[in-house]
């Protein structure tokens, strides 16, 4: 494996930077996903993974509600974009303290191969503020496997 003789592989090497990237950030004290607050765009973390069927995504969006949310698709992309609204109030003995937060994100996953969008029909849930979307492998696609009979 080239991972085991000490040579990364593109995820690894990703990993590796995104970590490197995230201590200097945190050194700095800066969080990486809260760079743009104040401002009025975020950018929500996203997982992608391929599976034998489908392509599974998955969004962190805290703070946005259902109808803040829009889900598309092109025959190349699954694009999201949406609105958070977070307002936080704390109140302590001698003071109190609001803070609203407002942004707008867009992000667009390209998709690992092509679909026909009238034929294909992604399945999208929402819960507790993470986004999860399935879109379907296209039979052409999905690797072509048969039994084969082994004589003696």
């Amino acid at each position: 494996d080239a991972v085991e003789r000490g040579t990364l592989t593109e995820e690894r090497l990703r990993e590796e930077m995104d970590r490197l990237f995230n201590n200097w950030l945190a050194a700095a004290d800066l969080e990486p996903l809260h760079l743009l607050e104040g401002s009025d765009s975020f950018l929500p973390r996203i997982d992608a993974s391929e599976k034998a069927k489908a392509l599974e995504v998955t969004v962190e969006l805290p703070g946005v509600a259902q109808a803040g949310l829009e889900v598309e698709r092109t025959k190349t992309a699954l694009i999201l974009r949406g609105q958070k609204k977070v307002e936080m109030e704390e109140k302590a003995e001698g003071y109190l303290r609001k803070e609203r937060r407002f942004g707008t994100f867009y992000r667009e996953v390209p998709l690992p191969w092509e679909v026909d969008v009238a034929k294909t029909t992604p399945d999208a849930t929402f819960t507790n503020g993470v986004l999860k979307v399935k879109v379907p492998k296209p039979a052409d696609a999905m690797p072509a496997t048969r039994k084969v009979a082994i004589h003696g």
